[in-house]
């Protein structure tokens, strides 16, 4: 009888572990998913998810947006600029007017002043 109740305690144990990993390993990918910024600029506005306004001066921003050089950097408000659209999360129209944007954005020149 303790044999059984071993195998049963170990393999309990067991499918806690998996269920731990499994559950890790989804709300990674849930969290990149939430921070990725893969972005497109298009052509026309009407194709766009977002029209941006590129300010003169940070005070003006409502986002503070940091250009990555390489796509294993980007996290919120930092934007991978990518080729094709079927590889971005977003696509972005620049507008030439601050009426005509959704959200107006500041770039900046180093990753840590996003955060």
């Amino acid at each position: 009888m303790k044999r059984n109740d071993q195998y049963k305690s170990a393999a309990l144990g067991a499918f806690v572990g998996w269920i731990g990993i499994l559950l890790t390993c989804l709300l990674m990918v849930i969290g990149q998913a939430l921070f990725a910024q893969s972005v497109y600029v298009t052509k026309y506005p009407y194709q766009a998810d977002k029209k941006i306004y590129v300010v003169d001066y940070k005070y003006q921003a409502d986002k503070k947006i940091f250009k990555c050089k390489y796509k294993h950097q980007i996290g919120k408000n930092k934007w991978y600029f990518v080729k094709y659209p079927y590889l971005a999360d977003i696509k972005i129209y620049f507008t030439d007017y601050a009426y005509q944007a959704d959200e107006k954005v500041w770039f900046v020149r180093y990753d840590r002043e996003v955060r």
